[in-house]
């Protein structure tokens, strides 16, 4: 559509939620949430002013002359983000696809206000640190990468820990719907899919209408019930004894898993929970594209992303930067001391196998683990492919 200086357009229902630097744009109807600053706001109220955009960019123009106005890019945009109900008397259909494929429980208030309250924010934190005791006085339930094997059998382990890790996961998008919802705000709990995955995530669009110090308890609401679960399995350990080995093999697993969990938290190079405590912190949102963009400038091997920064955020920007190579740091310790030692071993346990009668459970059991390595070995090299193969023919 050819916009023109007297084009005059009629923008969807949206609100606007004014933060600490900027301004939130929520559009209700899909739930999506857009930052901008002052200018731009000002510019959709005078949208709806019915004035042409050549007379708004005058306007904004002579109020802001260090800010370069175009109101037909910018109303472009607006078009792009679904946001345009008319222009020029015609209707915009909109293209926007709104997902509503997860499925919403039925969960009062009242039920997310009894795991959050001031109490048992308290009881986590007390937890936390108690955690952190156990592993100083019981340095051998600290996990270990051999701590996934709880039996001699790959097949056996591989069942245990996808049922456990399903199991962990739907516990900590719990722990965030629950918070979600004792801000009394709606939320939704996905099952999704990740390739043959299944994966379970909760929609917490809807925290950005809470001021900027009400959205941490949402953010960590998941480690929160991490924590509780970490706890748990750990006392679990402590307490059973020998005839129990076997439980507290499988909750040594689950430990394993929990505290991989919270370290992953630590990879800033992705969107994590952590990441959105920080960017909420800061104040300064896309915090994340923006440094790996600035980073770009420097580390060849990025893909460059486009950035907006806005007034002072640069210094910010640059100093999450650290952050971000931060988490690749940890990413590559995780890797050394936990994943490529627990292939290892996992291949020393399965290669014998291999060579016991065709007809025995235990070849059959090497060839599981072998089929299953390859296709994870292939599913990565196919990922590595999709995602840098584009840059190597654009370059």
């Amino acid at each position: 559509m050819e916009l023109t200086p007297d084009s005059r357009m009629k923008l969807r229902a949206i609100t606007i939620h004014e933060k600490r630097k900027n301004y939130i744009v929520e559009e209700p109807e899909s739930g999506d949430f857009y930052e901008m600053p002052v200018v731009c706001v000002e510019a959709i109220q005078l949208l709806g002013e019915n004035r042409a955009l050549g007379d708004i960019e005058q306007l904004l123009q002579s109020k802001y002359p260090s800010e370069e106005v175009d109101m037909i890019a910018f109303a472009n945009q607006l078009l792009e983000l679904g946001l345009v109900q008319e222009v020029d008397g015609r209707q915009i259909e909109s293209s926007r696809r709104i997902d509503d494929t997860g499925q919403r429980l039925m969960i009062s208030d009242k039920v997310g206000k009894l795991f959050f309250n001031p109490f048992s924010l308290a009881l986590y934190a007390v937890l936390f640190v108690a955690v952190i005791a156990i592993f100083v006085i019981r340095p051998d339930l600290f996990p270990h990468y051999r701590d996934f094997f709880v039996s001699d059998w790959m097949l056996v382990n591989s069942v245990v820990w996808l049922v456990m890790s399903l199991l962990v996961v739907l516990f900590h998008e719990l722990g965030h719907f629950l918070a979600v919802r004792a801000e009394g705000l709606s939320s939704r709990l996905g099952v999704g899919h990740r390739l043959f995955l299944v994966v379970f995530e909760t929609d917490m669009n809807a925290v950005w209408r809470l001021p900027a110090r009400r959205r941490y308890v949402p953010y960590l609401g998941g480690i929160c019930f991490d924590t509780v679960l970490l706890f748990a399995a750990l006392m679990v350990r402590l307490l059973s004894g020998d005839s129990l080995q076997w439980l507290s093999a499988v909750m040594g697993t689950v430990a394993f898993y929990i505290f991989i969990t919270i370290v992953y938290q630590c990879l800033f190079f992705m969107k994590t929970d952590l990441y959105y405590v920080i960017e909420n912190a800061l104040g300064t949102y896309n915090l994340m594209e923006n440094s790996r963009a600035w980073l770009s400038r420097y580390l060849p091997f990025l893909k460059e992303d486009k950035s907006v920064v806005y007034g002072d955020e640069e210094k910010v920007v640059k100093g999450y930067a650290c952050f971000y190579v931060a988490g690749l740091a940890v990413s590559l310790l995780l890797f050394a001391v936990y994943f490529f030692p627990q292939f290892i071993f996992a291949f020393a346990l399965s290669l014998p196998k291999l060579g016991e009668p065709f007809t025995s459970a235990a070849f059959w059991d090497g060839v599981f683990f072998m089929a299953e390595a390859g296709l994870m070995g292939g599913l990565l090299l196919f990922s590595w492919i999709r995602k840098y193969a584009p840059l190597q023919r654009s370059g």
